[in-house]
């Protein structure tokens, strides 16, 4: 479905009682006195004529559909009440994909969020608050998020899955998830507070300029800054250090660093010799 029109149909949601929306559409909240937990995504997906979708791929095209459970303060304020599944943790992927190839960015890069009210633990009623459209690739979240999987790939690779544990990441965690309390299966999470972002509870931080956000002043200041203007969108992505402190983070200034330093190492050798 197209996103333009996914959005309109949602935006038609708000201020409705999702409740409503899932007898309409034949989905099962409580069946033996068991709640089906994911009654209120199954709601959305049919109201917008979506199969139920369990699949790694975003069930929107390229866009991803999460309902975010909201908690409602006496005041009235709304609050994200909880962690949020994302994608399933693959050893064998994590291992073998950078970020940028992974399931999780598929699943974070874009996302429609629909937030909705859990006014009681019945979830009697449930209304729409919002719907927001996020995108990753577009807030200067992406570098923080990217960390966090690359330190997920890190302690996957150099102390194996078993290591991993729900302390990891700033944004995005390793989670068990399954039935049952020993489960080994996990799942990456999003956090409460990108969570927030994600919903648009809170307005998520936006790159800078282009040039501004590759906080490089060897490429900035280059004589022919505008030829490497292109690169400065992918390394406004990474961490501001590529291992470690003092590691410049933008590899092509840090090779030409490193090239102009050997260079005068071979010169400041053959001046020796030939002193």
């Amino acid at each position: 479905m197209d996103k333009g029109i996914a959005l309109g149909k949602l935006q038609a949601l708000v201020g409705r009682d999702l409740r409503q929306v899932a007898e309409e559409h034949g989905v099962t909240v409580w069946d033996g006195g068991k709640m089906n937990k994911g009654w209120a995504g199954h709601a959305v997906e049919r109201y917008l004529g979506l199969p139920l979708n369990s699949s790694q791929n975003p069930n929107l095209g390229s866009w991803e559909l999460k309902v975010v459970p909201l908690t409602v303060s006496p005041d009235g304020a709304c609050a994200v009440k909880e962690t949020m599944a994302i994608t399933m943790l693959d050893p064998k992927e994590v291992w073998a994909k950078p970020f940028e190839e992974s399931h999780l960015f598929t699943k974070l890069r874009k996302i429609i969020a629909v937030a909705r009210t859990r006014e009681d633990a019945a979830e009697s009623r449930s209304i729409c608050k919002s719907v927001h459209a996020f995108d990753l690739e577009e807030t200067a979240l992406y570098a923080q998020v990217a960390d966090d999987y690359e330190t997920i790939r890190r302690v996957v690779r150099t102390d194996g899955f078993d290591a991993l544990t729900g302390g990891l990441g700033v944004y995005v965690q390793p989670r068990t998830k399954g039935p049952g309390r020993g489960s080994v299966s996990r799942a990456f999470y999003a956090r409460k507070e990108f969570v927030e972002y994600i919903a648009g509870l809170k307005a998520s931080p936006r790159l800078a300029s282009r040039l501004a956000s590759s906080d490089c002043p060897l490429h900035a200041g280059h004589e022919n800054a505008a030829a490497r203007q292109p690169l400065d969108e992918r390394m406004a992505r990474l961490a501001r250090n590529q291992s470690g402190a003092g590691r410049h983070k933008c590899p092509y200034c840090a090779y030409e660093q490193g090239y102009r330093q050997a260079i005068d190492d071979i010169l400041a050798s053959a001046s020796e010799r030939r002193g």
